[in-house]
């Protein structure tokens, strides 16, 4: 990554912010998940994790209307093991396969 490139400050700031932190929770997306199987919905919470190549997953922790409402964990660039070692410890306190939260939105 070039030193002065937009990516490059944004990767730099990125690792600056993560200092410290084993990840980051944020919203996966705008919204609730669409009905059908033509989208997964708008990919905007994503896209700075793919211009990263850094690990981020989502989780689903409720349904609104019968459909997965999630969080997103983003991790540190290049600790993919850090990532899901954190993922599996939130998936058991979500508990989300053995009763699922409703949620109002």
């Amino acid at each position: 990554i070039l030193n002065f490139s937009p990516i490059g400050l944004f990767y730099r700031a990125f690792a600056a912010v993560m200092d410290g932190l084993d990840v980051v929770m944020t919203l996966p997306a705008p919204g609730v998940a669409p009905a059908g199987l033509a989208s997964t919905g708008a990919p905007v919470f994503n896209t700075p994790w793919t211009v990263l190549h850094t690990p981020a997953l989502t989780l689903p922790v409720a349904l609104h209307e019968g459909l997965p409402v999630g969080v997103q964990l983003v991790g540190r660039i290049d600790d993919d093991a850090r990532l899901l070692a954190v993922a599996a410890r939130a998936e058991a306190a979500f508990d989300f396969r053995s009763e699922p939260m409703p949620c109002r939105v």
